[in-house]
């Protein structure tokens, strides 16, 4: 894939994204290696809810039970919504590298190079934070429990694997695999999503560039009239043809753009999940903060867990935020170019794409809650009086 590249290069990676060009035996191989993947993360999810619904009677191991519970069906609902809708977001991606969406004059490539930079570095910063947060984890499993003969994670099995060193290393390295397949995917559909809003954000950016075109026309026909030794047009029919074009194509753009936000419709359900884990892991982990020693590595590991999640939700939040802002400044924008300069056709071409505009595209959370900060906000807030809840209780 030309665009996201990290994001799609870690499902690949993980064996949730084939490529679309492999076919024959690399395609058969690939989709074996991706039924093994699956079978890896899914037993280990199911595993852990038979135990999580065997400690329920246990208040403070049931929280830590359902802390990893959420966090692996949260990966599970996540590959579930990428191999579902595969089509349509190879059909999402595609859109933007063809006209009129892909660049066309250096300008526009500038600003395309500018967001893709920006989407980059953003997937390694968050890769990063991700990975070590995981590695810290994998590390204190492999230095407490492997020498005590310990699961990383309790989970219900149907066998005893401490009969033998086999068995136990078999289920021991099969959690240890499970949790880093959970963080690969984590990271590659939260660099995913995030992207498609930051793509959007660049599609207004270009689209912007194209209509400052249209101020230009008048000034341009002065200058051909002026060169041109030939009369068979008027100014005002040739500026009239040139804004024609423009304008023509500015429509089809936008259009183009407001399909894009077809990307809310592919990853709606699967961040209102993700939304409500957050709310509910933020408030786990403060409550089980609350009750460690600060500054042992029970401690730590929880701090790591929260930012994590923390950030996970945050990230969708704030780029809904800026693709709302960028949707919005689209009306301003048209209403500050220089309408005396431009004809009455064009003028009103550019009134019904300000009316277009007054509606923004927003990025919700299964079309209830609208992706922005002031829903960040709300979402600690509720997590915050969970945990008061939890405390008068306790």
């Amino acid at each position: 894939m030309k665009l996201l590249k990290i994001s799609f290069g870690i499902l690949q990676m993980s064996g949730f994204w084939r490529p679309p060009e492999w076919e024959g035996l690399k395609k058969w191989l690939y989709n074996f290696y991706t039924i093994f993947m699956i079978f890896i993360l899914y037993s280990v999810t199911f595993t852990q809810l038979i135990e999580l619904l065997r400690s329920i009677e246990n208040v403070d191991e049931f929280i830590n039970n359902s802390l990893i519970l959420l966090t692996t069906t949260n990966a599970c609902a996540k590959v579930l919504n990428i191999l579902r809708k595969r089509d349509a977001i190879l059909k999402m991606i595609n859109s933007l590298l063809i006209k009129p969406c892909c660049p066309q004059d250096d300008d526009e490539r500038m600003i395309q190079r500018q967001y893709d930079i920006g989407i980059k570095w953003n997937g390694i910063m968050y890769a990063a934070l991700t990975e070590l947060a995981v590695f810290g984890v994998i590390m204190g499993s492999i230095l407490k429990d492997s020498p005590q003969r310990d699961l990383a994670f309790k989970t219900w099995l149907p066998y005893d694997y401490k009969k033998s060193e086999l068995s136990y290393w078999i289920t021991y390295i099969h959690q240890l695999i499970a949790d880093a397949l959970g963080s690969f995917i984590n990271i590659s559909y939260d660099t995913l999503v995030p992207g498609c809003m930051m793509q959007t954000c660049a599609q207004f950016k270009i689209f912007k560039h194209r209509l400052g075109k249209l101020c230009k026309i008048p000034y341009n026909v002065h200058t051909i009239s002026q060169t041109s030794t030939t009369n068979f047009l008027s100014n005002e029919e040739i500026q009239q043809i040139m804004e024609q074009k423009v304008v023509a194509d500015c429509v089809q753009h936008h259009l183009n753009i407001f399909e894009f936000k077809t990307a809310n419709n592919i990853f709606a359900y699967t961040i209102f999940f993700q939304y409500s884990v957050s709310l509910v892991v933020i408030c786990a982990s403060v409550y089980g903060l609350s009750n460690v020693v600060p500054f042992t590595p029970e401690f730590t590991s929880i701090i790591i867990y929260l930012i994590c999640m923390t950030v996970q939700i945050y990230i969708f939040c704030f780029y809904g935020t800026i693709v709302t802002y960028e949707s919005i400044d689209m009306c301003d924008n048209i209403y500050g170019m220089d309408w005396v300069a431009l004809n009455n056709a064009t003028k009103k071409s550019l009134l019904i794409i300000m009316t277009r505009t007054s509606r923004p595209i927003q990025f919700t959370s299964g079309h209830i809650v609208v992706l922005c900060l002031d829903s960040f906000n709300k979402l600690l807030k509720l997590s915050y009086s969970a945990y008061n809840v939890l405390q008068q209780t306790g």
